[in-house]
């Protein structure tokens, strides 16, 4: 008796699993890395491939966290990389560097919106686009810095 209620209980969880997870429902914190397995010489490989689609993938890599594979991407000509990137990754300092010194307006908005170190912002602050700019000194500004609104670089 003891055994068919332990069976009974286990077919009840697991049809209220099935029921409260229907198949084919998708976990948004639950991210698959398509290049799983990959080693990371052959992701940074993908990241120098011509094809966007194929670098956008070594961005979304859990290899990713690779210095090396992280200043290949954030310097992609193609702007989707570099926000691939950001998307999975906070940037490090270099990356700051490395995106506000390049052409890609929407990844410097994407930087300047988050909660950088005061010395990134401020490199931010000076930035020729001024979305960027005025994102960059809002967050100054909520720390209490002065910004000079006349400097852009």
């Amino acid at each position: 008796m003891n055994n068919q209620h332990q069976s009974n209980t286990a077919v009840s969880a697991e049809y209220l699993q099935l029921r409260l997870f229907k198949l084919g429902d998708i976990d948004p914190y639950v991210f698959v890395d398509e290049l799983e397995g990959w080693s990371l010489t052959n992701v940074k490989a993908l990241a120098l491939d011509p094809e966007v689609r194929i670098r956008e993938l070594a961005a979304l890599s859990n290899m990713n966290l690779d210095a090396g594979l992280q200043r290949t991407l954030c310097t992609d000509p193609a702007e989707s990389v570099v926000l691939t990137l950001l998307s999975r990754v906070d940037p490090t300092v270099e990356m700051v560097h490395l995106i506000a010194a390049g052409p890609h307006i929407e990844a410097r908005r994407n930087v300047a919106r988050r909660n950088l170190m005061t010395p990134l912002l401020e490199l931010l602050a000076e930035d020729n686009d001024t979305t960027t700019r005025e994102l960059a000194q809002a967050r100054l500004v909520t720390r209490g810095i002065r910004v000079d609104t006349s400097r852009v670089r």
